[in-house]
């Protein structure tokens, strides 16, 4: 059982491997067994703030970190296939990826949040990202 601290969905492919993220990586996991098949860390050393939209038409599911980048991981390796980064200055919170639902791959693209805060008295805004799924 995988045990460590982070938000994020999720997410199961149709062959049962079991895709689960913590502040720390992203884990492939053999569903029946929950052996891990690989773990991946975001290459920026942030934390994990957002994971899911697994597409297993063309084998990547997206991963965002607080480190204010956004990457597509392939599903069978656990290795980046390509990195995207926010436009925020290193002083703002606005670039930083989480939400607890995930990414959504839809269709050719997919879609994220950066930015915002629990925090109402602290003026940071969010962005709404649409990113091909296939090259970034």
């Amino acid at each position: 059982m995988l045990r460590a601290g982070g938000e994020g969905s999720p997410e199961v492919s149709s062959t049962g491997v079991v895709y689960a993220s913590t502040y720390q990586g992203l884990f492939a996991l053999d569903g029946p067994s929950g052996a891990t098949m690989w773990e991946w860390r975001p290459p920026d050393g942030g934390k994990i703030g957002s994971s899911g939209g697994l597409d297993e038409s063309i084998g990547l599911i997206f991963a965002g970190s607080l480190g204010r980048a956004f990457y597509a991981v392939n599903a069978s390796t656990g290795r980046t296939v390509w990195t995207y980064t926010t436009s925020a200055t290193a002083s703002s919170c606005a670039g930083e990826v989480w939400s607890s639902l995930g990414p959504l791959a839809r269709g050719s693209d997919v879609y994220f949040g950066a930015g915002g805060t629990a925090d109402v008295d602290e003026n940071c805004s969010s962005v709404l990202h649409r990113l091909d799924k296939s090259t970034g």
